[in-house]
């Protein structure tokens, strides 16, 4: 679904050529979700951002939410995304959600590598008894070359 379209002129100078899209729909969440697909073969770069609300679970080293990049040549087979060395950490996920206070906060990646498609992926792990508000965005960048 698409949130702005580059019609106005005033928008096209705040974004340039870029385009933001929705690609999770604002809504409680107990279960793994993943975004819709970007399609966006010969853009410079995908930034992907999840917000994420106030969690009512106690959250601990064994009820958690992780946040994964994916990316995909064909769109029917997704891998995790290499993430950049400079992160503490390489498990696959970009951001984990382990603690209250890092609910409520919105967690942003960048996608610059060359799979034609790129999406993002909440994961719930251990049970989560109280849905947490959650919603995804991606701008996409100007077109290589």
């Amino acid at each position: 679904m698409t949130v702005l379209t580059m019609n106005g002129e005033g928008l096209k100078q705040m974004l340039g050529e870029e385009h933001l899209l929705q690609t999770l729909s604002p809504a409680l969440s107990d279960m793994d979700r993943s975004g819709l697909p970007v399609d966006a073969p010969d853009a410079q770069w995908v930034t992907h951002i999840i917000q994420i609300g106030t969690c009512k679970n106690e959250l601990d080293d064994t009820r958690y939410i992780d946040l994964l990049l994916e990316h995909s040549d064909c769109g029917a087979v997704w891998v995790s995304a290499p993430l950049e060395k400079k992160l503490p950490r390489n498990f696959g996920y970009f951001a984990r959600i382990d603690e209250c206070a890092l609910d409520g906060k919105a967690y942003g990646i960048v996608y610059a590598s060359r799979a034609r498609f790129s999406r993002v992926r909440v994961n719930f792990v251990g049970t989560h008894d109280n849905p947490v508000p959650l919603s995804a965005l991606a701008l996409i960048g100007p077109q290589a070359g």
